[in-house]
């Protein structure tokens, strides 16, 4: 008995797609986990600032987005960083009241 799987039956999540597929915003962000359905649609609604729209990775027909995943991940590939880094926030120690000379709050009892 073979248990062996054909070689012509392809495990739809390893191959890449065809040239030609189009795949709507949430179809391209359940085809690659590592994209985030608002990742996409940030880089989408940043497209004239970050390079997207030069690519050609998107069309559009109507109101429906249409993204080739071939192109749109060779744009990942090709922009390591697509916002600068944001800065740390961290939380301000007042000089004028330490912690120690605040009065406790309400709620933390």
């Amino acid at each position: 008995m073979n248990t062996d799987a054909p070689a012509s039956t392809p495990n739809p999540g390893t191959l890449p797609p065809p040239p030609s597929l189009k795949l709507t915003v949430k179809q391209l962000a359940a085809y690659q986990p590592g994209l985030t359905l608002g990742g996409v649609r940030w880089a989408l609604f940043h497209a004239e600032n970050n390079g997207l729209a030069k690519t050609g990775a998107v069309s559009r027909m109507g109101r429906r987005i249409l993204i080739d995943p071939v192109k749109f991940c060779a744009w990942i590939d090709s922009n390591p960083t697509m916002s600068p880094p944001r800065p740390k926030v961290g939380r301000k120690v007042s000089k004028t009241h330490p912690p120690e000379k605040r009065r406790p709050s309400p709620m933390a009892a």
